[in-house]
């Protein structure tokens, strides 16, 4: 097992450096690389981390702030958001059987511009029921703001939003196939335009888009990727 940061309230680290007395830690795992086995300490806080043989003081998290959806936390210098009463977040990358990537455009108040983007959304919010899986917060994010449903689907990949601004990862969803069962546009609070691009034409489609001043978030192409690879 190699070194590397473990979380409270268990710590894996190699045992060659270990310097610890049972004062100062809570229940404490260590590996040997010898023996390849493990051994229990009972020790008391502060919780720490293990890189190798360096200990790392983990700093205390403290929230600065809530509202209805967003909670907005720090730990050290470093601030950060976070979303509530959710479960996850998916993409979805929808293809029509003509082979027509499914986009979406809407105006984003915190960037005051219109942005072209694909259909998402969360799972567990509001609007969904309970204990909603993500694949199937996917094919209800797909219908409420497409318009469009589809039967073939498939887990792509998961990620980090954007690692070094908030805590929230999102699951890419590839709907193939989809067909278009009703308006799309999203709930009430959503003003949501659909376009449906043939594939070949994506590219050159979203660099006219750009110079007529819209934004076009990057995971465009992202799904452009998985819908031609």
């Amino acid at each position: 097992m190699p070194n590397r940061a473990i979380f409270s309230p268990f710590f894996v680290f190699n045992a060659k450096h270990a310097k610890l007395t049972q004062k100062n830690a809570k229940t404490l795992f260590f590996f040997s690389d010898l023996s390849r086995k493990f051994s229990v300490f009972r020790v008391k806080m502060p919780i720490v981390h293990f890189r190798s043989c360096h200990l790392v003081n983990i700093p205390e998290r403290r929230v600065l702030g809530e509202g209805r959806f967003v909670r907005l936390v720090a730990e050290g210098h470093w601030e950060w958001a976070e979303r509530v009463n959710i479960s996850g977040a998916v993409m979805i990358v929808a293809l029509t059987e003509s082979r027509e990537l499914v986009l979406v455009e809407q105006y984003r108040i915190p960037l005051h511009a219109r942005v072209i983007e694909l259909p998402a959304g969360l799972a567990g919010d509001s609007a969904a029921p309970a204990g909603e899986t993500l694949v199937t917060a996917a094919r209800r994010e797909l219908t409420e703001e497409t318009g469009y449903q589809a039967d073939d689907w498939e887990h792509l990949v998961e990620g980090p939003t954007s690692a070094g601004m908030t805590s929230e990862t999102y699951s890419v969803f590839l709907a193939r196939n989809a067909r278009r069962v009703g308006p799309g546009g999203g709930d009430a609070n959503e003003n949501i335009q659909v376009h449906v691009v043939p594939i070949d034409r994506v590219e050159a489609w979203l660099a006219k888009r750009r110079r007529e001043g819209v934004l076009v978030d990057p995971r465009v192409y992202l799904g452009l990727y998985f819908a031609t690879r």
